[in-house]
């Protein structure tokens, strides 16, 4: 075999080989940019305490349970709370939980019950689904300040 012939051979499985490697950085980086783009069009369910002031003067705290995604957020339920002092009533809960559905930066508003002896930090459980995964969950530390 001629010299050239070894030459172009060897740069023609090196081309082969670049070739691959390049498809198969190409799909790695297209997949992971899918799953950052589905990532950001999920629904995200956060919470707090808000203070609200009367025109009395008196100062009301409500919980307020928004959809901070992208997506609608379907079938939000809230866990039973079964700690003495706590800040929501599960009265309160069965009256605002379940929602059917949370469009993006929609909100539900409870009314939180702070007295002489509650805790001023309340764990709660939320599970909704979407349409990017069912049965998504996420524990939420409401404080009032």
């Amino acid at each position: 075999m001629q010299t050239s012939n070894i030459i172009s051979t060897v740069a023609l499985v090196m081309s082969g080989i670049s070739l691959y490697f390049s498809y198969r950085s190409y799909k790695l980086n297209n997949e992971k940019e899918l799953r950052i783009l589905a990532s950001s069009q999920k629904a995200n369910i956060r919470g707090e305490i808000i203070s609200e002031y009367s025109q009395s003067g008196s100062k009301n705290y409500k919980a307020l349970i928004w959809n901070d995604g992208k997506a609608t957020a379907r079938e939000i339920t809230v866990d039973d709370i079964k700690e003495k002092g706590s800040l929501l009533t599960q009265k309160e809960i069965n009256d605002a939980f379940p929602v059917e559905s949370l469009e993006p930066d929609g909100q539900v508003r409870m009314p939180v019950c702070v007295f002489l002896g509650s805790t001023l930090k309340q764990k709660i459980t939320i599970r909704w689904s979407d349409d990017f995964k069912e049965k998504n969950e996420k524990n939420i530390y409401l404080r009032v300040q």
